[in-house]
């Protein structure tokens, strides 16, 4: 796995327990070879989405419907992410290139994350151990009946946050963190509401294993994908979400060191 990373998301200032909201993005990018390129961007505050929206409206020269890497000259992306640093953004991204879907990998980790869930259970004293234990093997029920493709994507999200919920657990964010929104461009999963649920408990857990607060994350298992402190869209779409066109704009410039275009 090759990595690409830009900007920051700490502060030297540490917030108070429960204040920051974060936003995270996740596109999907081209292929090279049997890697694929993933990518997440992560967001604090609501200033940072308006200067993203500002930033993209000054290289989107044609008014574009929906402005894409494609569109923009390499020395042009550069400049955008180059623009992250020199005005100390609060932003991250970060890129990594996944093993393409094969059916022989693919059905390895697809079987040993569905064992996982399957044998997920909650502590003995746990006064609603009966309703989570059940929960687990639902969830387990629901991913082994997706098609193989489909579980190699969610695998592919999960390993991508994995890396970046790292980062907040290094950087002691977890704790300052009142609320965290993702949304994953639109990978036409079967049904959005059942991978939404699924995605957004496996982010719930990481995220309190970095330290954010259990009175956040604990409530996943009884909340729908999109309410909640851990909010979960794995339907976004690029054309209404700046986050996302931004991560696409950035990835072509991952893309063109592996496969070089004259842009």
């Amino acid at each position: 796995m090759f990595q690409t990373t830009i900007g920051r998301i700490d502060s030297t200032i540490e917030a108070p327990s429960q204040t920051l909201d974060m936003k995270i993005f996740i596109d999907a990018g081209g292929q090279a070879d049997n890697l694929r390129v993933w990518g997440g961007l992560a967001v604090i505050g609501t200033s940072e989405i308006k200067w993203m929206t500002d930033t993209l409206d000054k290289f989107d020269k044609s008014k574009h419907k929906e402005l894409k890497g494609i569109d923009l000259s390499t020395e042009e992306i550069i400049s955008i992410a180059s623009k992250i640093r020199e005005e100390n953004r609060r932003i991250l991204f970060w890129a990594n290139w996944i093993e393409c879907w094969n059916e022989g990998n693919a059905k390895k980790l697809a079987t040993e994350f569905e064992n996982f869930l399957d044998s997920m259970k909650s502590d003995n004293y746990h006064l609603e151990k009966e309703s989570i234990d059940a929960w687990y093997k639902s969830q387990a029920s629901f991913f082994s009946k997706l098609k193989p493709i489909n579980k190699h994507k969610i695998l592919s999200i999960i390993e991508l946050f994995h890396w970046f919920n790292i980062e907040i657990e290094k950087r002691k964010l977890g704790h300052q963190l009142k609320s965290v929104e993702v949304v994953i461009d639109n990978e036409n999963f079967p049904s959005e509401k059942d991978c939404g649920i699924l995605v957004k408990h496996i982010i719930s857990a990481n995220l309190q294993g970095a330290g954010m607060h259990y009175a956040l994350t604990g409530k996943a298992l009884d909340e729908r994908a999109q309410e909640g402190a851990v909010n979960v869209n794995v339907a976004g779409e690029s054309e209404n979400v700046v986050g996302i066109r931004f991560v696409d704009i950035l990835l072509q410039r991952v893309l063109r060191k592996v496969m070089p275009i004259k842009k």
